[in-house]
């Protein structure tokens, strides 16, 4: 099951909020530039947000963006 939202105020019982945010897309996944720009586009859609947060890192050590990736 997808859960349905990706940007939402999670409330705690005692009545506190925070902003919650779920990426786009699942860990281990390689994000294409014509997806990307896909990804936006709804993201913008759905929030009217023109900024969206995306994790970068390889494997479970959090490693950056090699060159190869980013091009």
């Amino acid at each position: 099951n997808l859960f349905p939202y990706h940007l939402f105020w999670w409330q705690s019982p005692d009545g506190s909020r925070i902003l919650t945010y779920f990426p786009y897309e699942r860990y281990n996944f390689t994000i294409q530039p014509y997806r990307f720009i896909d990804i936006l586009k709804q993201f913008e859609f759905n929030t009217s947000l023109k900024d969206m947060m995306i994790l970068f890192g390889l494997g479970d050590h959090g490693g950056g963006p090699t060159e190869e990736i980013l091009l």
